[in-house]
């Protein structure tokens, strides 16, 4: 079970400007899934953090994070080094990790999300899976007046920042949500993008900025990103689509492998008018089984892997 999957609400709300968290209003609930063996899901504000615990109470609950368990969103941080999450711990943070403690507007929704899967044991919760985000505003549109050295740029008139707090780690994004830099976002500037941070006087601190870049390849080695990946199992045989977009040429062709490195399938690469970028299709419908992952290999050298849903 995919924490995104069971709580992606926020993601799902429209937004053209930076608006506040509307998950930072506490009106979520837990919501137990009994099929999958008593999980609970929370999502809410972070009331607490107790690093001799190993626990985070949010919405009135604490949940213990145990050792190992590495919390997404941050930069490794872990139920045993849960310290690392304070505020006192980030001398560049913004905005504070918890409500009401930070002078700004929007003070009454500030802090941290927190956004988990737990287990009860002997009656108390354990996480099992966690993001923690310090807010979830969103701006989308066209990156302009970019400025590397300051790490500033905008987005549909919005005044944007790269996130400095050294818990929250700033990602730049680009087809397949693999890493670009700040180069390939120059070279395509006016290319849309979405940001995704906390906003606080007037500036959005991006923590993560996801854009459709496809960099250009190094060394001779063209770049390919799968874009799309769809499987299911059937009556008749398992069925498998996928898509990826490359550099365009003449006579390219991408192999499809799965896991193991077998070639499923082998298509040539065909030129998408409104992009000019090449696209390749995959359709198998009499798999004898799903891979757990694929990879596509271009002729030209490049290569990506993503895992099928």
């Amino acid at each position: 079970m995919k924490i995104l999957n069971l709580l992606a609400i926020a993601l799902m709300v429209p937004c053209v400007m930076a608006t506040p968290a509307f998950a930072q209003l506490g009106i979520a609930i837990p919501v137990v899934d009994e099929e999958a063996g008593g999980i609970q899901g929370f999502e809410g504000p972070i009331e607490w953090v107790d690093p001799a615990a190993q626990s985070i109470t949010v919405m009135g609950a604490e949940v213990v994070i145990p050792d190992a368990l590495v919390i997404d969103g941050t930069v490794g941080i872990t139920g045993a080094t849960l310290a690392d999450l304070e505020d006192e711990a980030a001398p560049s943070k913004v905005r504070s990790l918890f409500s009401g403690s930070t002078a700004n507007p929007f003070s009454e929704y500030s802090g941290g999300t927190f956004k988990g899967l737990c287990v009860d044991v002997n009656g108390t919760l354990v996480c099992t899976e966690l993001v923690i985000e310090l807010a979830e505003n969103v701006a989308i549109g066209p990156i302009t007046e970019i400025d590397v050295e300051a790490g500033t740029f905008k987005m549909s008139g919005v005044n944007c920042k790269m996130n400095a707090d050294e818990r929250f780690p700033a990602e730049l994004l680009g087809l397949g949500l693999e890493p670009i830099t700040w180069d390939d976002i120059i070279a395509t500037e006016g290319a849309e993008g979405t940001g995704v941070g906390y906003y606080v006087d007037g500036t959005l601190h991006v923590c993560s900025l996801e854009t459709e870049i496809l960099p250009a390849g190094e060394g001779g080695i063209d770049t390919i990103r799968i874009t799309r990946v769809r499987g299911r199992d059937r009556r008749r045989g398992a069925e498998l689509r996928v898509q990826a977009v490359t550099t365009f040429e003449e006579g390219k062709t991408v192999d499809l492998q799965d896991e193991f490195g077998s070639v499923l399938d082998t298509q040539s690469v065909e030129l998408d008018p409104i992009t000019g970028e090449g696209e390749v299709r995959f359709r198998l419908r009499t798999l004898t089984r799903l891979p757990a992952s694929v990879t596509v290999v271009s002729s030209g050298g490049g290569t990506h892997t993503a895992p099928v849903e």
